[in-house]
């Protein structure tokens, strides 16, 4: 006789996983306390991999932005992305805390050299949320 194994109730479920469609909204800070809005528009996921547009406002500069984004899933909830704006490049991690999701991104010049670190804690438009 074999003894009668049941599940743990102390184990964690396995999430659904996040839809992250839509537009998305929210403020950035950098490592040099520059602040500004930044929008996320993702685009339709396909097998875990998705693109996104981002368009932004600097407070500093007083300028608006735009920056093509490719990323991927990394589990129910968390997301790796990257993209090029000039000679810079992106390089992103998030994950959802709430309903926020957040953003944590290094700016990097054409060497590879850490030039920035920000965040950006953003919000789904109402009327793009699944």
């Amino acid at each position: 006789n074999f003894p009668l194994l049941l599940p743990d109730s102390r184990l964690p479920v396995a999430q659904k996983p996040a839809k992250f469609d839509g537009v998305w909204d929210g403020q950035f800070i950098d490592n040099k306390k520059n602040t500004g809005n930044g929008q996320y528009h993702f685009h339709e996921e396909k097998n875990g991999q998705f693109s996104v547009t981002v368009t932004w406002w600097d407070n500093e500069t007083k300028e608006m932005y735009e920056m093509k984004l490719t990323g991927e899933t990394l589990g129910p909830d968390a997301i790796r992305m990257s993209g090029k704006y000039k000679e810079a490049t992106y390089r992103y991690i998030g994950s959802l805390e709430g309903k926020e999701l957040v953003l944590n991104y290094r700016e990097l010049d054409a060497k590879g050299k850490m030039m920035g670190f920000v965040v950006s804690r953003l919000t789904r438009h109402a009327k793009t949320a699944p």
